[in-house]
């Protein structure tokens, strides 16, 4: 057991998921395109020594924005779209649960877990 154990957090250290940032054009850019689609979508970020590096996405993909408000909203990447300057999406990948719109306007920040 106790081996079991010592596998398990060695195999979430090594699977663990950097977040990036990006810019409301960049997310612009990539929703213009339509629906992000799992392997085809791709936005460009940086990462957390400012190196700029291009992500895709899969089901996983997270995206968490920050308002000018400081409120924050998380939902999954691939359920982004965009639509008259707002930002829709859903908290879940495979269940419909809508987030409220997010008017481009509003945003802060935007973060991406890179899985």
């Amino acid at each position: 057991m106790k081996k079991f154990i010592i596998a398990m957090v060695f195999t979430a250290i090594l699977t663990g998921c950097a977040t990036y940032i990006t810019t409301t054009n960049n997310l612009q850019s990539a929703l213009e395109k339509g629906k992000p689609e799992v392997g085809k979508t791709q936005i460009k970020a940086t990462d957390k020594n400012g190196k700029e590096v291009i992500l895709g996405t899969s089901l996983q993909s997270g995206i968490r924005i920050t308002k000018n408000d400081n409120t924050r909203q998380t939902f999954y990447f691939v359920t982004a779209s965009l639509q008259d300057s707002m930002i829709i999406g859903s908290k879940s990948a495979i269940f419909n649960i809508p987030i409220k719109p997010i008017k481009v306007a509003d945003i802060k920040k935007i973060e991406l877990d890179g899985r």
